[in-house]
């Protein structure tokens, strides 16, 4: 068993929509960002076209910007909305800021695909967010860093509501019938942002969240994104434990067994949630003990 703490992520874009899917649903990628139903059926045929076992939502990693007033836009034939105008252009924009808005926009929408999938039987997979990605999506990175320092307060202030906003989705979307929260903070793992900053800022924001989140998860459970999993690591926050698992398993699988067979496992790492068609990786998945 190796418990290597590195994890190699191979960036593989499994997010691109094959070309009989874009055909036979006929489908619009800003339509789908904006459009519950339409959103739910492409993750359905998603998950059939590459012989999967869970239907992932959702198809941008904007969703949480955008519902505390980042603009978005899309480019080209991508799937992906991309932020086109930060919310918070100098440092007083933060206390203009309200909670997030689960009601209208497209993040509403994906909690209407939850629901919708759960209901037919899915078992769904949503994607969310931690606060260094979400605050990056809000403002130039040269302002965040800048505040990050001089702006204690103010950061304080926009890392409480974000991470208030991150529990409140992922406690509506259990509501809805989410099985699996797949948690990644890409802008806030260690290799990005440095030791010192993640000891005192990204790493114990997400150690927090993740450790709070806990009390909505029910039947759930948290896949923490390899990269920021190894990260909590490497900080200190968390620890790994490795079990086995059934031998021929797709990963995704393994983690619909977890949910039904072990539910005293809450949170699994050190994999990565977009290969979850593929087998696991010599047998076998790491449990997460948070510190």
């Amino acid at each position: 068993m190796n418990n290597n703490l590195e994890f190699k992520c191979t960036n593989e874009d499994n997010e691109s929509i094959p070309e009989e899917i874009k055909e036979s649903l006929n489908l619009d990628f800003k339509d789908v960002h904006n459009d519950g139903m339409k959103m739910a059926l492409l993750s359905q045929g998603i998950k059939k076209y590459n012989k999967d076992v869970i239907c992932r939502l959702p198809f941008s990693n904007t969703l949480e910007a955008e519902s505390l007033g980042a603009k978005v836009k899309f480019s080209g034939n991508s799937i992906q909305a991309r932020i086109s105008d930060y919310r918070i252009n100098e440092i007083g924009d933060i206390y203009e800021l309200g909670e997030m808005n689960f009601s209208e926009g497209s993040i509403s929408e994906v909690l209407e695909a939850v629901k919708y999938l759960s209901g037919s039987g899915e078992v769904v997979c949503l994607q969310v967010e931690g606060p260094f990605t979400i605050a990056n999506q809000l403002m130039d990175s040269n302002l965040f860093y800048k505040s990050l320092i001089k702006e204690k307060e103010a950061m304080e202030y926009l890392f409480g509501l974000i991470e208030n906003g991150i529990l409140k989705y992922i406690e509506m979307s259990v509501a809805r019938g989410t099985s699996i929260i797949s948690y990644a903070d890409p802008s806030g793992t260690i290799d990005i942002v440095g030791p010192k900053i993640f000891r005192m800022h990204s790493g114990k924001l997400n150690h927090d969240i993740l450790k709070k989140a806990e009390r909505y998860l029910g039947n759930a459970l948290i896949h923490i994104c390899g990269r920021t999993s190894c990260s909590l690591e490497m900080g200190g926050f968390a620890k790994r434990h490795g079990f086995e698992a059934e031998s021929g398993m797709s990963y995704g699988e393994g983690l619909i067994d977890i949910i039904n067979n072990h539910k005293d496992i809450k949170y699994i790492g050190n994999g990565c949630i977009k290969r979850s068609n593929l087998k696991i990786k010599e047998n076998v998945m790491w449990g997460m003990d948070l510190n």
